[in-house]
């Protein structure tokens, strides 16, 4: 069972941590050379402000009017069969 009890010294607390985040804790000279040698990357210059994104009206997959073709196909091939089959008795 494992009691937690086997650090080594090259190891550092979670209190030192404290640098990473917020820069209020004691700096980790591993920390600082790493700071040093990114710093080249650094970006300091303003947030760039962006356009306020508006939502544009969707694409509607089928509207009223496509839903409508079925039926109107089926009333008009309905028909067509109607009118010769009455013409063909009368």
């Amino acid at each position: 069972m494992d009691t937690g009890n086997n650090r080594t010294d090259n190891e550092t607390s979670i209190e030192n941590y404290d640098y990473l985040w917020d820069r209020s804790g004691e700096p980790d000279p591993g920390i600082q050379q790493l700071e040093t040698l990114l710093a080249k990357f650094r970006h300091d210059s303003p947030i760039p402000i962006f356009p306020e994104i508006v939502a544009e009206r969707r694409w509607v997959a089928f509207p009223w009017r496509l839903r409508l073709s079925p039926a109107r196909a089926m009333a008009a091939a309905g028909i067509a069969a109607i009118v010769p089959v009455t013409f063909l008795v009368y």
